[in-house]
C-alpha cells in the first residue's frame, strides 16, 4: 500500500516578477474586479482588492499562479517533525506559520469556513459534523470559493474528504464549480471507502460511485498527481487525505516506527485542574487504560503521516517534471488539530491550544524562508489568500496573507474569533492574540491564559484577571458574540389530557428571534409560539412523536444573507396520565355505595365482582365518563359477596371485598 521511496531533487522557487510562459492551453489572464457571480474568466495577479481595507495588494506576476492546497484531517500541528519532505521541501523552502489556528476545532465547520471562502461556521451555518446543524448539505455552495474560481477560468480539482456525511446515503452529488471532483464517501476503513467521481462545472452534477480496496492516502495522492500532471494552468487543486483521522489505520509498512514514541508534553494529564470548567473537573485524573489508548492514537496518527508525505513527493516530483513547481504556490495544512492528553482529554472540539493549532506552511513563487509567529486563522485566511492571489472579488471574513507570505508583519487585525458548538461537552465562544486566550463557555463560565507566560494553558486567570489583561474589554464584547443556540427540556414529560407548558431558550445571537417545527410534528394537541419559543397546550393523543424546531435571529450572515439558526431534534412520549385519588365501598340505605375522589379529570372505569358491572337504571354500575369532584354510584346486590375495583387510566385507586 505504500509508495516507493523517492527523492527529490526540486528546482528552487523563482521570482514571479520574471516572465514565465503559460501552456498554450492555460487561462489568459486579465484584470478583473468581478462580483462573485460573474461569469468572466481569467484571474489576474496584476491588482488585488482585499475584503476589508479596499486596498490594491501588487502580486507582481506575470500569469497567475497555480494553487496546491493540501489539507490532513486531525493533524497536530507540532507533528510535523515526523515528516521529512514536508519539513524539507516546504515548511524549508517556505513560510512556516507557527502561531495557525483553526476557526471552529472540529472537520466539519473547519472544513466549511475553508471551501465558503473564510467565514465563521457560524455564519456559513455549518456548525458541527451531522444534522442537524451540520454536515456537508448545510453549505450553500453555490456561492462558495470553488464555483467562484471555475467563474474565473481556473481548473478546480477535489482529490479526497469533501465534508461529513457526504455520500453516506449513496448519493454521488457533485458540488458546483469543479472541473474534477474525486471525492471520498462513506470511509468505513482505510482499504473499504467509496469513491465518487464526476465533474460539476457552473451548477451541480451527480458523478459515479465505486467502492475501493487501496489504501486511502496513497490513492488519494496517486489521483492528485494525475491532476497535477495534465490539469490546465492556471489550477487549483485541494488534497485532502483522511489521514490521520480515526481509524487508526497505518500502511504495514510503517508498523515499526515510533514503537517507543510517547507525548508527556505541557498539561498532559494536568494534575490540577480545579481552574477548569466544571465538565474537565468531574473527569479525574487519567486512568492507565485511557493513557495506553492516547499513547496508542498518537503513534497511530505518526504513522498513518508516513504515507501523506510519501504522497507530498509525489506531488511534487510531478509538478517539478511537468514545469510548473516555480508557478505554483504549495500549502500544507489541517482541518484542526488534535488533544493528546493535555487537560485530560483526548480527540478535538475544545477550545484548547492543541485542539485549535493546527500545521500551515507556504511554499511559491518569491517567497523566502521564514517564520510568522502571529496568530493567523488557518482556514479562514488561508481562503481570502487563495482569493487574492486569484484576483477575484473578495467574499470573506479572512484576512489575506500574501503581504505577510512575502515578509511583512502579521497585521493586527484584534482578537480573533473561534467557536464550539455540539461535539464540544458544551457551546463556547474564544477570543485570542498573541499572548492572550479567553473562553466563555454556555454555563458562564470563563478561562484566560497568557499563553507567552503559559503555553500550556494551566493557570486560568479569569478569577484574578491581570490589570493588562483583556478581560473586562473582551467579556462583554465575548457575551455579545456568542452565535446562536438553543437549549429546552431533552424529554420533558408529557401526559394524557394534563396541560403542559414549557419554555425553550435561546442563546446568543440578535433579538427578535423566531421559532419554527421544521420537520416532523408536535404531539397532538401542543402548539409552538413562534415569537418566544413557549410549547403548550394538552396532549389529545399518546404515543412518539418528534419534532426539529428551528430558531432563527434577526441578523442576516455575510455569507449568504440569510438568518443566522440552530435547530435541536425533540422527542416526545405521551404517556396515560397518572391519576391521583381515592375510593371507598360503603354500606348504604339502598346497596352498596361507592365513593371516588380524584384530582384531576380521567376517564374511570369501575368494576365489580369477577363479572358484574352496574349501571343506574338497572342497578347495574356501568363506565360513565368522570368530569372530577366525588362520585356517588349505587348497586344493590343482595345476599352475596361482592369484591369491587376502581381503575383509573389503568391505575387502581381502590379494591376490596364485602359481603351483603
Amino acid at each position: 500500500m505504500s509508495p516507493a521511496p523517492l527523492t527529490l531533487a526540486l528546482l528552487a522557487c523563482t521570482d514571479p516578477t520574471a516572465e514565465t510562459a503559460a501552456p498554450a492551453d492555460s487561462h489568459p489572464p486579465v484584470e478583473s474586479d468581478t462580483p462573485p457571480d460573474s461569469s468572466e474568466t481569467g484571474p489576474a495577479l496584476e491588482t488585488g482588492e482585499t475584503a476589508h481595507t479596499g486596498e490594491t495588494a501588487d502580486t507582481s506576476a506575470a500569469a497567475p499562479w497555480n494553487i496546491v492546497v493540501v489539507m490532513t484531517d486531525d493533524q497536530r500541528a507540532d507533528t510535523l517533525w515526523a515528516m521529512p519532505t514536508v519539513t524539507s521541501e516546504i515548511v524549508g523552502l517556505g513560510v512556516n506559520f507557527t502561531n495557525a489556528h483553526t476557526s471552529s476545532p472540529l472537520c466539519c465547520p473547519a472544513r466549511a469556513a475553508f471551501l465558503s471562502g473564510g467565514f465563521s461556521a457560524s455564519d456559513v451555518g455549518v456548525l458541527t459534523n451531522n444534522e442537524p446543524n451540520g454536515g456537508y448539505s448545510k453549505l450553500n455552495d453555490t456561492l462558495a470559493l470553488a464555483p467562484r474560481l471555475y467563474a474565473a477560468g481556473w481548473y478546480t480539482a477535489l482529490v479526497g474528504k469533501y465534508m461529513n456525511q457526504y455520500a453516506v446515503d449513496g448519493r454521488t452529488y457533485v458540488p458546483p464549480g469543479w472541473s474534477n471532483w474525486q471525492a471520498t464517501g462513506s470511509l468505513r476503513h482505510y482499504d473499504d471507502w467509496d469513491l465518487i467521481q464526476g465533474s460539476s462545472g457552473a451548477s451541480s452534477s451527480e458523478g459515479t460511485l465505486t467502492t475501493e480496496t487501496r489504501y486511502e492516502t496513497d490513492a488519494v495522492f496517486a489521483s492528485a498527481v494525475g491532476v497535477a500532471e495534465t490539469a490546465p494552468e492556471p489550477f487549483f487543486l485541494l488534497v485532502t487525505p483522511s489521514a490521520p483521522h480515526d481509524p487508526f489505520e497505518f500502511d504495514p509498512a510503517y508498523a515499526g516506527m515510533f514503537d517507543d514514541f510517547t507525548y508527556r508534553d505541557l498539561a498532559w494529564d494536568e494534575a490540577d485542574v480545579s481552574d477548569k470548567p466544571a465538565w474537565v473537573r468531574a473527569g479525574g485524573p487519567m486512568s492507565e487504560e485511557t493513557i495506553a489508548t492516547i499513547d496508542a492514537a498518537a503513534r497511530a496518527q505518526l504513522r498513518m503521516l508516513q504515507s501523506v508525505d510519501a504522497g507530498v513527493a509525489s506531488l511534487l516530483i510531478s509538478l517539478e517534471a511537468r514545469g510548473v513547481l516555480d508557478r505554483t504556490l504549495i500549502v500544507y495544512t489541517s482541518d484542526n488539530g488534535y488533544v493528546w492528553g493535555e487537560h485530560r482529554l483526548l480527540g478535538k472540539a475544545v477550545p484548547y491550544l492543541p485542539s485549535v493549532s493546527v500545521p500551515l506552511a507556504v511554499r511559491g513563487p518569491g517567497l523566502a524562508p521564514s517564520m510568522v509567529s502571529g496568530v493567523v486563522s488557518a482556514n479562514v485566511d488561508l481562503a481570502a489568500t487563495i482569493q487574492q492571489i486569484a484576483g477575484i472579488s473578495p467574499h470573506t471574513e479572512g484576512k489575506p496573507l500574501l503581504d505577510v507570505l512575502r515578509g511583512a508583519a502579521t497585521p493586527d487585525p484584534g482578537p480573533r474569533v473561534l467557536q464550539g458548538f455540539e461535539w464540544s461537552p458544551m457551546p463556547w465562544v474564544a477570543y485570542e492574540t498573541d499572548r492572550w486566550r479567553m473562553t466563555l463557555w454556555h454555563t458562564d463560565e470563563v478561562e484566560l491564559y497568557d499563553v507567552v507566560a503559559d503555553p500550556g494553558e494551566e493557570t486560568n486567570l479569569a478569577g484574578a484577571p491581570p490589570t493588562e489583561s483583556p478581560f473586562a474589554e473582551w467579556l462583554p464584547l465575548l457575551t455579545a458574540a456568542r452565535p446562536l443556540v438553543q437549549f429546552g427540556p431533552a424529554s420533558p414529560p408529557l401526559l394524557l389530557g394534563e396541560p403542559v407548558s414549557f419554555q425553550l431558550t435561546e442563546q446568543g445571537g440578535v433579538a427578535p428571534f423566531s421559532w419554527s417545527v421544521v420537520k416532523g410534528a408536535l404531539p397532538d394537541g401542543l402548539t409552538l409560539n413562534a415569537a418566544t419559543g413557549l410549547i403548550s397546550g394538552t396532549p389529545t393523543a399518546s404515543g412518539d412523536f418528534e419534532a426539529r424546531i428551528m430558531v432563527e435571529d434577526s441578523s442576516p450572515s455575510p455569507y449568504d444573507g440569510k438568518p443566522h439558526h440552530f435547530a435541536v431534534e425533540y422527542p416526545f412520549t405521551v404517556g396515560a396520565a397518572a391519576v391521583h385519588g381515592r375510593a371507598k365501598l360503603e354500606r348504604g340505605a339502598k346497596g352498596y355505595q361507592v365513593r371516588v375522589a380524584l384530582s384531576r379529570p380521567a376517564d374511570v372505569v369501575l368494576r365489580w365482582g369477577d363479572d358484574l358491572s352496574f349501571d343506574a337504571a338497572s342497578n347495574r354500575v356501568q363506565r360513565p365518563a368522570f368530569s372530577g369532584g366525588d362520585l356517588d354510584l349505587v348497586g344493590v346486590v343482595p345476599g352475596r359477596s361482592v369484591r369491587w375495583e376502581l381503575t383509573a387510566n389503568g391505575r387502581v385507586l381502590g379494591a376490596g371485598a364485602t359481603t351483603d
